[in-house]
């Protein structure tokens, strides 16, 4: 894979975009398709959207840090 230099600053619809290709990624691991090992999904991703893998891996990391908030009780408080 060729590497990025130049950075690019994604803006909340190409973020989504990322998180839609990565679960279409997984569904099709789920659904008994060829199965793809996580590292090369993030691999498809990035390469599939000319983005790095760190950025689809941090974006991800994002996406499912807000799961957990969302997800969380209300009375919960997150770690101090």
């Amino acid at each position: 894979m060729p590497q990025h230099t130049e950075k690019k600053i994604l803006g909340s619809q190409a973020r989504e975009l990322v998180i839609h290709l990565r679960n279409y990624f997984e569904r099709g691991k789920q659904n008994n398709r060829p199965l793809l090992p996580s590292n090369l999904i993030v691999e498809r991703v990035a390469e599939a959207l000319d983005i790095g893998r760190n950025t689809v891996s941090r974006i991800t990391r994002e996406k499912d840090g807000m799961s957990e908030i969302n997800n969380r009780h209300p009375t919960q408080r997150g770690p101090r």
